[in-house]
């Protein structure tokens, strides 16, 4: 059964239209050579009035010289009109064959071994009430959610667990290559709480990766940096001895922001003692988990370049095999196409010129 492979529906329907502006060229060039040709007077007599190295043999020239002109004149219009059509149907071909190509037809079956291979990875999100500030749009939790999804879609294959983290830790997600369904929990699962322990964040991604058997094992910490508990000297000897990167993307301004009561924000900002409680990001704790555990820090940015940036950190490190599937592919048949419209346009190179004619001692009606 014949499949396509097209990577661009709407490219490809659009590319069909070059067939009818085709058209319209061949049938303008024609009545422009016409025109033209005229111009040095009537037609038959430029036709007429041919060299005679056009006969394909010299009998053919000392025929024409003896004949009747009416019939050379017939052979030779004959002729360029033989060759103008063949032409014509030369390049329709060879762009109907391209179109083709383009499509990617596919046909016949191969089956092959898939190879996953990548890294462990945690993924730590800072849950702390200080996440609802508005320093970043729209606020600090839903641009970590933002750049994890980018995150995701560079990841693939490799293996990603999910942790939130505020004075308590929980596990949304353990390791996994399901990230539709990562992300789902990611959109739905993540819920807010006070304060903020980042040791014990740390402790938790470690906890995940404890079992794990990769060869490289990292921790992506997405927070504001406002850490109210734990002790990070620790969190990075817990790392360190493990063998774990941390990574860390700061999220919120130095600036800072107040922090909304609700969701949305619409029933006021929060106040300790009469006082607005004011959160800015701290860059120190992120910087220094990243330094010292042979990771990065990152700040997040309204690009979300940092996403890409870390994807390819991440993609350099040594992967593991995590398994082996065995998948049935189409084969791809678009290069039998190509070849087609290589042929055709080479055998349309071939009758530029007008080349010889065998003079024919029969009348014809052309």
């Amino acid at each position: 059964m014949m499949g396509w492979g097209i990577q661009n529906t709407t490219a490809w329907v659009v590319s069909w239209f070059l067939i009818p502006a085709f058209i319209f060229l061949v049938l303008w060039s024609h009545r422009r050579r016409i025109k033209n040709a005229t111009r040095f007077g009537d037609l038959k007599l430029v036709l007429a009035n041919l060299p005679d190295s056009i006969w394909k043999q010299p009998s053919d020239e000392i025929k024409n010289r003896s004949g009747d002109p009416a019939q050379r004149l017939r052979l030779i219009r004959r002729n360029l009109r033989y060759r103008e059509i063949s032409k014509v149907l030369m390049m329709m071909i060879a762009l109907l064959a391209i179109l083709t190509a383009m499509g990617r037809p596919q046909w016949g079956t191969r089956q092959e071994i898939v190879h996953q291979m990548g890294i462990d990875l945690v993924l730590c999100v800072d849950t702390s009430e200080s996440m609802r500030a508005q320093d970043v749009a729209p606020d600090r939790l839903n641009k970590a959610r933002s750049i994890i999804n980018s995150l995701l879609s560079q990841l693939d294959g490799n293996r990603v667990g999910l942790v939130g983290f505020a004075t308590t830790t929980r596990l949304h997600c353990p390791l996994t290559l399901d990230y539709r369904g990562l992300r789902s929990i990611l959109d739905y699962c993540l819920t807010l709480g006070p304060g903020t322990d980042i040791e014990a964040a740390v402790a938790a991604c470690l906890r995940v990766l404890q079992n794990s058997e990769a060869r490289s094992r990292a921790i992506i910490i997405i927070s504001d940096g406002e850490d109210h508990g734990g002790n990070i000297e620790k969190a990075i000897d817990m790392a360190r001895s493990n063998g774990v990167r941390i990574y860390t993307v700061g999220v919120g301004t130095l600036e800072g922001s107040p922090i909304p009561e609700g969701d949305t924000g619409s029933q006021g900002y929060k106040k300790k003692d009469g006082e607005l409680v004011w959160t800015k990001m701290e860059e120190s704790v992120l910087v220094q988990l990243a330094d010292k555990t042979g990771g990065r820090y990152f700040r997040a940015s309204p690009e979300e370049t940092e996403a890409r940036i870390l994807a390819s950190e991440i993609r350099n490190l040594e992967t593991t095999e995590f398994s082996q599937t065995m998948t049935t592919r189409q084969e791809d048949q678009f290069g039998i196409f190509l070849l087609l419209a290589l042929l055709f346009l080479s055998m349309d190179c071939a009758l530029d010129r007008i080349g010889t004619i065998r003079w024919e001692d029969r009348h014809e009606t052309v």
